[in-house]
């Protein structure tokens, strides 16, 4: 029988399996747990958080629909109409004329007036979309480099690391995420296919060998610990430290040696 990794209650789990799981205090849910995996919990908030932005972003949307008889022309033939009861009361004469001006005048303001709240209330909404849309979109991206970062065996501790790094080099294009150099360009793994979050993940290896487990194997050899305690890395590897590698040194997650 296969187990859940999420459960409501321990009474959803035969009482042999119960002490696998343990409660999370946020939500009150009992986790499978797993040596290894991916903390479903987190992954489920990303999903819950995603399901909530795109409620938001729908409401919007219906907001913004208030403003789609609001076009430029009208506006444009409103003050035209202005400037028309402007020359027809300077043809005017005595009390008719000051009255006419009076009315233009109040006219004028009061569509001014409405005009500019209008103007505020579109931008505040567009504003809003837009940052609904960057919450989701960032909420979205680091569930996938979550996961693709856990397939890798990027430890624990580095994964909100590569997070930031994938926001400088991923971008959403079309509802789809595209990697992109410094030049702009589309890149492509070693095997000359667009990269995917996966391969992408697997390219740190390399360059950031302190982010992965020593039992993770692709590349990413020299250190130890298997993912728990400090990683340590040889004064070769050390040479020519990046500024992350230097602050993880300093954090004491990562040792060197050699």
């Amino acid at each position: 029988m296969a187990l859940k990794a999420v459960v409501g209650s321990l009474d959803e789990v035969p009482e042999a399996f119960r002490s696998l799981y343990a409660e999370d205090a946020d939500s009150g849910q009992f986790a499978l747990q797993v040596d290894g995996a991916a903390p479903v919990t987190k992954l489920k908030e990303f999903r819950d958080t995603n399901v909530a932005l795109k409620r938001q972003v729908e409401q919007l949307q219906d907001q913004l629909k208030r403003f789609d008889g609001l076009a430029p022309e009208e506006i444009a033939t409103l003050r035209t109409q202005i400037a028309e009861l402007q020359d027809k009361a300077k043809l005017a004469s005595g009390d008719f004329e000051g009255a006419v001006e009076q009315r233009l005048k109040r006219t004028r303001e009061e569509f001014e007036r409405k005009a500019a709240e209008q103007a505020r209330a579109l931008q505040t909404l567009q504003d809003e979309r837009k940052g609904l849309v960057e919450r989701l979109q960032f909420s979205e991206l680091s569930a996938i480099f979550t996961a693709a970062a856990d397939k890798a065996g990027v430890r624990q501790d580095a994964v909100d690391d590569v997070i930031s790094r994938a926001q400088r080099v991923w971008r959403w294009e079309d509802d789809k995420l595209v990697a992109r150099d410094k030049n702009g360009e589309v890149m492509y793994d070693n095997t000359a296919k667009e990269m995917t979050p996966e391969s992408w993940v697997k390219t740190l290896a390399d360059e950031k060998p302190y982010y992965f487990k020593a039992s993770a194997g692709g590349g990413a050899s020299g250190g130890s610990t298997g993912g728990r305690g400090p990683l340590t890395i040889t004064k070769e590897q050390a040479r020519t430290p990046s500024p992350e590698l230097l602050e993880a040194i300093a954090s004491g997650k990562v040792t060197v040696v050699g």
